[in-house]
């Protein structure tokens, strides 16, 4: 119309956009096996969720939990489940090109990105304890020869998961990520 080009136009007036939105629906895992569990609890006295309180974040946020089943949960329907703990996700922003640049705005991926989440502190199956993933640690750990033959995770370009592993502690050797050996 104008000449420009349209990145995302989703008025629903174009056949084009509908049939993105029809691509894009449905679910992208199985709820059975997805391992989402709330962040906070639904109301006081509740063991429905990873925290009491989950502030800052939204108490109804949802995360994808690791298979380490670390804290009971009670569900809607009164089963009680293990929940792992929270998997942290880091978007890649590709118009960087270096992990660990002295500028933090010229990183690739940002260490802050889940400190509202770590801030929570460490899940365990009674009191929640704190703790804190550094910032240098992240970046050093990224690149560490002696933790990854190759500076560069899976699918750099994406994204960097981090599992807490078993002990459920983000930043100790027994973490699954998808960079590292």
């Amino acid at each position: 119309e104008d000449g420009t080009e349209r990145v995302y136009d989703l008025t629903g007036t174009d056949e084009e956009d509908e049939e993105n939105l029809r691509a894009r629906k449905g679910p992208y895992l199985e709820l059975a096996t997805a391992n989402a569990f709330r962040l906070g609890v639904s109301a006081p006295g509740r063991q429905d969720g990873l925290f009491d309180d989950a502030a800052p974040l939204d108490d109804d946020t949802f995360v994808i939990c690791d298979v380490f089943g670390i804290k009971k949960i009670t569900l809607a329907n009164g089963e009680t489940v293990k929940a792992g703990t929270p998997i942290l996700y880091y978007r890649a922003n590709t118009s960087k090109k270096n992990i660990d640049d002295e500028r933090p705005e010229e990183r690739i991926y940002n260490a802050e990105d889940n400190f509202g989440l770590i801030g929570l502190g460490r899940i365990t199956d009674g009191e929640t304890h704190a703790y804190a993933l550094e910032v240098e640690k992240f970046y050093m750990d990224i690149t560490d020869p002696k933790i990854t033959a190759i500076p560069w995770p899976y699918r750099p370009d994406s994204y960097i998961l981090i599992s807490a592993g078993a002990d459920g502690e983000y930043g100790t050797n027994d973490d699954i990520r998808n960079f590292g050996n």
